[in-house]
């Protein structure tokens, strides 16, 4: 097989994943940052403002990204204004996370 067939598989396999990750989850970008950004959870949640709203092709609740700090955790893995984040993957895996959202979310 040829470089350039090589080369195209490889765009369509990663055209194909880039289509499938409309959903980020904030707990792998939080993973991103350094320790010190992952221990302060509030500080974290400061970095950046979400909307709550449901995505309205599967119907789950998800948070759209109104803002993000420049420089942020979010920012370096590439947030957006617009972008659809979860907050975990696994039920009850972020439960920690997902309180504290609901918590500044009332505030």
């Amino acid at each position: 097989m040829g470089k350039i067939a090589i080369l195209s598989i490889v765009s369509v396999c990663l055209f194909n994943f880039a289509a499938k990750a409309d959903v980020r989850y904030l707990d792998d970008v939080i993973a991103m940052g350094t320790a010190e950004e992952q221990s302060d959870l509030a500080k974290l949640l400061g970095q950046i403002e979400l909307k709550p709203t449901k995505d309205p092709q599967s119907g789950k609740f998800l948070f759209q990204v109104k803002k993000v700090e420049k420089g942020s955790v979010y920012d370096r893995a590439g947030l957006k204004v617009g972008d659809f984040v979860s907050t975990g993957k696994a039920p009850g895996k972020n439960s920690e996370l997902q309180t504290e959202l609901e918590r500044t979310d009332t505030n």
